[in-house]
């Protein structure tokens, strides 16, 4: 047990001391390297020699190499060198050349819309979370190629992986760059069905650029078109959470001087083609005022927003005008903003650099792997309503540029579903919401299973995903009945935006109904916005249906022929998952 320990003790000094040889000869490094003292390396600042490794360190691609990339490949040198090949060893060294499953997968047209796609395997044969890498590069460079990411380490815990690229600043200006993140997002999951993927389960993480979009799609408002005629336009681009190396929160000149207290901050080099910047002058104008403002993840920051978890090469070091750009649009700064945001909105946000770890995850991957796989025992953070980091509208709910406005949840309506597969559906009679005859659920006994969709206009992600059930129907109308079952408001007091006549639209409110003819009248509005192809039935006052299926705020539930519940979603918004029953339906109804 002596020698065992003494052997132990020997080994951690070891540890230590090549830890510390490391950080010591990549600072002589990083000293002897920085012609401009900024404390990060540029591809020219590397000797001739070695700059065929500069993209090695460069982990994030943000064209720097930081002291903390320098130290990881220098550790990670050492322990090659003297640690024996191992099973281990080559498995994951074979991991970082895995070819994709799907690749080169294009979104759009232009030659940089595409992704390659890695799925993951599972032994039930479920769905399978996903995450998405979004390469960095400054919007004017970077590759899918995704590096040395870990994408074994996805896989083996049942986690598909993607990588995309993007239009960069040489094609256009912003938002393309967003835009193509978020057509590429809804082009998966349009597919998340014949790859067995999670739709309800994806998020993104990236570095530098990569990391701004990964944040710009986290709080942006859905871009999804529930009434358009192109199938991918109707899917959510929301994710449940976002990573970020070296990332920026805000795209805003004025805010980057205010933050680092320096009126007169040049611009970083990127940026000029970003906004499409030709002349001084151009920043003073409307149009990249307005453009500065949108790109901003801050700006779009509502407390229903996912968590994010944000790692920096080092603290909150002094920046000067004269500083590197490199040095201050990598900023731990930045992230310690979008903390202090988040935290008064009551969202799990941890900010990490170099000597300042997360006390819960081991790293940004751990974090990831969490999140898609929903194991989080977080309880829910507190939140401040006093809370000022928006107009007061946004304390209140979620406010689109549009004028449309979410209110909160009326989760005084959540109520457990008492039913289990295989117990006896219960009957009800409810009536149509076009003034047709009422209809029973027992009437389809013995002829066909049915399908029973429970929702509410004021349910965004209902709204969101329930188009895809309507592109179900119409693949099984003839082997099951579908039946949208309409009950309480989710959210009360939302305003909803409406087409018009011609090219006008409409804001019309919602309350929470308190009568049949009211929640007609409200299921009559769902069924002008959404087309609904099947019938749409009404709750009555009482909400018996509701009750009876636990159905607020939304849910899916497939009804056999022979009345009995055979597959149930779980409560919504996160258990109303249209690929999910496309694939029961699949399975069942050949």
């Amino acid at each position: 047990m002596r020698r065992l320990s003494t052997f132990c003790i020997f080994s951690l000094v070891g540890i230590v001391l090549a830890s510390s040889v490391a950080a010591q000869r990549s600072s002589d490094r990083i000293r002897r390297w920085d012609k401009n003292n900024d404390r990060v390396l540029s591809r020219a600042e590397f000797p001739e020699q070695v700059r065929n490794r500069f993209d090695v360190l460069d982990t994030n691609g943000d064209g720097k190499v930081t002291q903390a990339e320098f130290d990881a490949f220098e550790l990670a040198r050492r322990n090659r060198t003297d640690r024996p090949e191992t099973t281990e060893n080559r498995r994951s060294a074979s991991a970082s050349r895995l070819k994709p499953t799907h690749a080169n997968v294009a979104y759009g047209d232009h030659e940089k819309q595409k992704f390659d796609l890695w799925l993951a395997k599972t032994d039930n044969g479920e769905p399978t979370p996903l995450v998405i890498y979004i390469h960095g590069g400054g919007f004017r460079g970077g590759d899918k190629s995704a590096g040395n990411q870990p994408i074994d380490q996805y896989l083996d815990q049942g986690i598909s992986f993607a990588s995309i690229n993007y239009r960069l600043s040489d094609v256009g200006t912003y938002p393309i760059m967003m835009h193509d993140a978020a057509r590429c997002l809804q082009t998966i999951r349009s597919r998340a069905a014949e790859w067995n993927l999670d739709a309800d389960r994806i998020a993104c993480y990236g570095g530098s650029a990569g990391a701004g979009i990964s944040l710009w799609l986290a709080f942006h408002d859905d871009l999804a078109q529930p009434d358009s005629d192109d199938p991918i336009a109707r899917q959510s681009t929301r994710i449940v959470a976002a990573g970020t190396t070296g990332g920026q929160s805000t795209y805003d000149m004025p805010t980057f001087r205010e933050w680092f207290g320096i009126p007169d901050l040049p611009p970083h080099p990127a940026i000029y083609a970003f906004y499409g910047i030709e002349e001084e002058s151009d920043w003073e104008t409307e149009r990249v005022k307005k453009m500065m403002i949108d790109a901003s993840p801050i700006n779009h920051l509502t407390r229903d927003d996912p968590p994010v978890f944000m790692v920096y090469g080092s603290g909150n070091v002094p920046v000067h005008r004269d500083s590197n750009p490199g040095l201050w649009v990598h900023h731990a700064l930045l992230g310690i903003k979008l903390k202090e945001a988040m935290d008064k909105l009551g969202i799990e946000c941890s900010v990490t650099w170099n000597g300042n770890p997360s006390k819960r995850y081991d790293d940004i991957h751990a974090f990831l792997i969490e999140k898609v796989r929903g194991e989080s025992d977080r309880k829910p953070q507190r939140r401040d309503t006093s809370a000022n980091t928006r107009p007061t509208s946004r304390q209140r709910g979620r406010v689109k540029a549009s004028g449309e406005f979410y209110a909160p949840p009326a989760m005084e309506e959540l109520v457990p579903s008492p039913l289990k597969i295989g117990d006896r559906a219960p009957d009800f009679t409810l009536p149509q919401s076009d003034g047709g005859g009422p209809i029973a659920l027992s009437q389809f006994q013995g002829k066909k299973p049915v399908v029973l969709v429970f929702g509410s206009i004021t349910c965004s992600p209902f709204r969101d995903k329930v188009t895809q059930v309507f592109d179900i129907q119409r693949k099984y109308a003839d082997k099951a009945q579908f039946l949208m079952v309409y009950i309480r408001e989710a959210h009360p007091e939302s305003t909803i935006m409406f087409p018009g006549e011609g090219r006008e639209s409409v804001l019309k409110k919602f309350t929470q109904t308190d009568s049949l003819l009211a929640r007609i009248q409200n299921a009559q509005s769902c069924t002008a916005l959404l087309k609904v192809p099947f019938p749409l039935l009404v709750d009555a006052e009482d909400n018996g249906t509701l009750a009876d299926y636990g159905a607020w705020p939304n849910r899916l539930v497939v009804v056999s022929k022979d009345g009995r519940i055979a597959w149930d979603s779980g409560q919504g918004p996160r258990g109303f998952q249209p690929g999910k029953l496309e694939s029961w339906l699949q399975d069942n109804l050949r």
